[in-house]
């Protein structure tokens, strides 16, 4: 006589919205709601990867800009969010039962719900840490950044600063992007639109066709291509007037912890201020949002 064993398991029936939009909410769960545990594994490990690995590229390696890094790894880190729930989809359609795993379960689907978006503040926060995100609100840095364009702030920058790079700080209550000019130690002698550091005014030239076309902007007669420190970039301003000015020039010399700042738009009353290293709140990496597309990715202190 032979002795028969009957296995009775549980059958799941799919629901592919279910499925899309539980990883649409909390990516993976779609594939957990799938029986796909080892997929739900891959998706929401890259999507943490693609955060934590902006602040520890930033750590581990010196580059004049991480704009470009930075966009490319929140493009992968977007893809994952709108894969995982297509995935989970596509999924359930060509699959629409499957035997009963032990985490699924409404309580499984909570606590991984739950450690998900834990895991995800924690690691938005991290990234936080390390950079944000500005809109340009005033034109004094036109026509490097123009109004109403979003730029991406390094904050973890804070004893790399140098001549030629821009700045964000907070200025008598009032928040500021400027460009520094000179730091602690060197003199600037002003006059009108004209600054002189160590006795040497930056070089002035006229922007070339292609300087314009790489950056967007249409030909001005007030606006040339400054260069200081090995770094170039635009400025608008009007030279006649400075040659006219009758006015005597002012020296200073910069104290201890001290930047002297400017602004590329040297046609407004505000032409520099001097600020304490320790109101600087980070670095502009470069241009994260712009209505014009080719001026998305533009560093604000390299021009080639």
């Amino acid at each position: 006589m032979k002795n028969r064993i009957v296995r009775s398991e549980s059958v799941l029936q799919k629901n592919p919205i279910t499925a899309f939009l539980l990883s649409f909410f909390f990516t993976g769960l779609g594939q957990i709601y799938n029986g796909d545990l080892s997929k739900c594994i891959v998706f929401f490990g890259l999507k943490t990867l693609t955060l934590l690995i902006i602040p520890l590229y930033v750590i581990h390696k010196s580059a004049d800009s991480n704009i470009s890094f930075f966009v490319f790894t929140s493009i992968l880190h977007l893809a994952i969010i709108f894969i995982s729930p297509l995935e989970a989809m596509y999924k359930a359609r060509k699959e629409r039962s499957f035997n009963f795993k032990g985490y699924n379960s409404l309580l499984f689907y909570f606590i991984y719900a739950v450690l998900h978006t834990g895991i995800i503040l924690i690691s938005f926060f991290i990234v936080s840490f390390y950079f944000n995100i500005n809109k340009i609100k005033a034109n004094l840095m036109n026509p490097t950044l123009h109004e109403g364009e979003y730029v991406l702030i390094n904050k973890y920058e804070e004893n790399n600063y140098g001549v030629g790079n821009v700045i964000k700080y907070t200025y008598k209550g009032q928040q500021r992007i400027g460009r520094i000019l000179a730091k602690e130690g060197e003199q600037v002698y002003y006059k009108g639109n004209i600054f002189y550091i160590k006795g040497k005014t930056p070089k002035l030239n006229i922007m070339s066709e292609s300087q314009l076309k790489v950056i967007g902007l249409d030909n001005r007669e007030d606006l040339f291509i400054e260069s200081i420190s090995g770094i170039q970039y635009p400025v608008q301003i009007t030279l006649s007037k400075s040659a006219s000015n009758s006015r005597r020039g002012r020296s200073i010399i910069i104290e201890n912890n001290m930047f002297f700042i400017t602004f590329d738009n040297r046609r407004k009353n505000i032409k520099y201020e001097l600020i304490e290293k320790k109101i600087i709140e980070g670095k502009v990496e470069g241009i994260i949002y712009s209505s014009k597309i080719k001026r998305i990715l533009l560093k604000p202190y390299v021009m080639n």
